[in-house]
């Protein structure tokens, strides 16, 4: 694996462990309104990124 890729997959998993750590402290209902806003937001991350991602999985398997 690119060692560039390696860190940016271990800035994400920290950058996520962080955030569940911020979701834990808060209060139920505005941890659910939050949660709701992440989620939509990472759908529509998910939605714009998904024909790159599929290029990119495609070309890796290609090379394989």
């Amino acid at each position: 694996m690119d060692p560039d890729r390696a860190e940016q997959r271990t800035r994400r998993r920290k950058a996520i462990a962080e955030v569940l750590e911020r979701a834990d402290a808060m209060p139920a209902p505005k941890r659910r309104a939050w949660v709701a806003d992440a989620l939509e937001k990472l759908e529509g991350f998910l939605a714009e990124s998904k024909q790159h991602s599929v290029t990119e999985f495609r070309s890796q398997a290609k090379g394989a």
